[in-house]
């Protein structure tokens, strides 16, 4: 018969348990604290990450841009990963959404806007959604000409009212 490992001690468990809490849908949580801005709450929500290539970023693809990069502790020659985020704006009990609304179109990774909701209380749409529409002529709300084709349009969730 092999020999039997020691049981964990109960100090072992409990931290072991305090720690899954940080392990566990890491995309869920909020990309920083909220900031308050008057009587608004503003709460950055991840929405994923974009591989930004260097020549993406002005003077980045250069050797002091890739020195720049290193430094960062971000691999020089990319791609960097950066945060997409959208913003939940809370007021009092009312809660909106900033988001430019682009889903999976960065690619497979993104459209985790929902859980990261979920994670900060919100568990249906919140009550005004606010986005830019992609228009068709630039990728993901980034206008080749320059200018918006579109206003921006407000969404209402349901029929609360708001």
């Amino acid at each position: 018969m092999p020999p039997m490992l020691p049981l964990p001690t109960r100090r072992a468990v409990l931290a072991a348990g305090a720690c899954l809490s940080i392990l566990r849908f890491p995309e869920a949580r909020a990309a920083a604290p909220a900031d308050r801005v008057g009587a608004f709450t503003v709460t950055p929500l991840r929405d994923g990450h974009f591989p930004l290539e260097p020549s993406m970023i002005p003077g980045a693809d250069s050797e002091a841009g890739r020195a720049l990069l290193a430094q960062a502790g971000l691999p020089p020659s990319g791609p960097s990963p950066e945060p997409v985020n959208a913003f939940l704006i809370r007021r009092g009990a009312r809660h909106g959404l900033l988001d430019a609304g682009c889903g999976t179109v960065f690619g497979p990774g993104f459209d985790r806007v929902t859980a990261a909701l979920a994670a900060e209380g919100v568990a249906a749409r919140p009550d005004r959604d606010r986005m830019a529409d992609p228009p068709p002529c630039g990728p993901c709300g980034r206008p080749a000409h320059g200018r918006w084709p579109r206003p921006l349009r407000q969404c209402r969730a349901g029929a609360s009212g708001a």
